[in-house]
């Protein structure tokens, strides 16, 4: 069975993880149109930092500083 959406987990926001955030915001369009084709959702974002978390306001709801709450979240298909 084919999934609609594919709900992705990020842990941390250091560089890579706020890359990989910024990549997949400026290009969610294409990849959802891509060969695959189905919707994309960041789901859950953990990073200990706290101040990254206050940075990045846009996802507050789904930030947390625990990685193990995004690995044990039985909804995400895709941790980066």
């Amino acid at each position: 069975m084919k999934k609609e959406i594919i709900n992705i987990g990020i842990l941390g926001l250091g560089t890579v993880g706020q890359g990989v955030l910024k990549i997949l915001r400026e290009n969610k369009e294409f990849i959802e149109q891509g060969i695959f084709p189905c919707k994309i959702n960041i789901k859950k974002i953990a990073d200990k930092n706290k101040k990254i978390a206050l940075d990045n306001k846009n996802y507050y709801k789904i930030l947390t500083d625990s990685a193990e709450e995004v690995i044990a979240d039985p909804g995400i298909d895709i941790i980066v």
